[in-house]
């Protein structure tokens, strides 16, 4: 994994890391709501609201539009799936094989792994080993 997608999974998780985001984005899934609306449901403030809007804007997850004056927000659920489905399967499983590491490591492990998920264990004890490590 590059350093850049590394920077993109950590931006991503972080946005995902914090209860009154996670709420936001619960509230914003069922319909469009401004941030005055959202700062009364969840008891914070309006600037507390649009920082942590601006968070999951910048990844991706929600869509802003502009009214006059009011900013309403919505949850970009393609964002959403396509991210989650591009993280956890094409990333995670480069993660567990090691970019310029031993070739014969990455080729066993490319034979026992299926995405992000272990098809199997490995018989020969330096095959276990690999997969382990």
């Amino acid at each position: 994994m590059s350093e850049t997608e590394v920077q993109t999974l950590l931006a991503f998780f972080r946005a995902l890391a914090d209860e009154s985001r996670l709420r936001l984005l619960g509230l914003i899934a069922d319909r469009e709501r401004s941030v005055q609306e959202l700062a009364a449901l969840l008891a914070l403030k309006e600037p507390t609201i649009s920082h942590h809007l601006a968070m999951l804007k910048q990844v991706g997850l929600v869509r802003l539009r502009i009214e006059g004056t009011t900013h309403w927000y919505r949850l970009d659920s393609d964002v959403l799936h396509t991210k989650s489905r591009e993280i956890l399967a094409d990333r995670i499983e480069k993660a567990a094989i090691p970019e310029g590491g031993d070739v014969w490591e990455r080729e066993v492990l490319s034979n026992f792994l299926e995405g992000e998920r272990l098809t199997s264990i490995p018989i020969q004890r330096k095959k276990r080993r690999a997969v382990l490590k």
